[in-house]
């Protein structure tokens, strides 16, 4: 199940990338399909076998990421749809010292009893300053299992690619402490849907730089073309 709320990304990635067109594609909010989603499954008590066994969170708008897909009611709707022994893996960008960073992390662990981070600027489990833009991604289990012990990678796990032998290789070296992205200031930084500009406010800082990135990133001819 995949929805997507641009069609014209669906149509890119059919045309341009290869990927088989799929009645599981739903081309809609993905804010307003969890919670009807949720809402069925509460009215219809529907059994856990019939839910979610992962749900890959990663939602990107040029430099910032929507409010709605962060609050506490969001995370409770897809906790509702998720197996009890499911994952769900967030991928999320910005400073890791951030007011941004630390309400998501915040609110991801008040909905989901056991997390961990992990992140592609660090590697031996601190953080120096936190200023600086960083990618990192959170998994998250309903209920607290082994599913998030991680083993190491096998040759047929890279698929003859050497970016998926590198990141895999080192991956478990990467991981930071959930605890150390909340600082004991931050009593108050749940994202809830009444508050819907805090995170927008917070980001400002996070897309500027995500922007100065892409500029390296990219070459100079493609910016001509955008």
């Amino acid at each position: 199940m995949h929805p997507e709320f641009d069609p014209s990304v669906y149509e890119a990635a059919i045309r341009y990338f290869g990927l088989p067109a799929s009645r599981a594609v739903y081309l809609d909010d993905g804010a307003a399909f969890v919670a009807h989603t949720a809402e069925n499954a509460r009215s219809l008590r529907r059994d856990a076998h019939d839910a979610y066994d992962y749900v890959i969170h990663d939602c990107f708008t040029g430099g910032s990421v929507p409010h709605e897909l962060f609050t506490w009611e969001f995370w409770e709707d897809l906790r509702m749809i998720l197996k009890a022994d499911g994952v769900l893996a967030v991928n999320f960008a910005g400073a890791l010292k951030s007011k941004a960073t630390q309400a998501v992390v915040r609110t991801l662990i008040d909905a989901f009893p056991q997390c961990r981070a992990f992140t592609d600027a660090y590697g031996s489990h601190e953080i120096s300053d936190g200023k600086e833009l960083s990618n990192m991604v959170i998994f998250c289990t309903p209920t607290y299992s082994s599913l998030l012990e991680f083993r190491q990678p096998f040759d047929g796990d890279f698929l003859d690619s050497e970016l998926r032998r590198r990141v895999l290789s080192d991956f478990l070296w990467h991981e930071i402490s959930v605890d150390s992205l909340l600082p004991s200031d931050l009593v108050e930084a749940t994202l809830l849907r009444k508050g819907s500009g805090d995170l927008d406010r917070e980001q400002v800082y996070s897309a500027l730089g995500t922007w100065y990135a892409m500029r390296d990133i990219m070459p100079a001819s493609s910016w001509r073309i955008y």
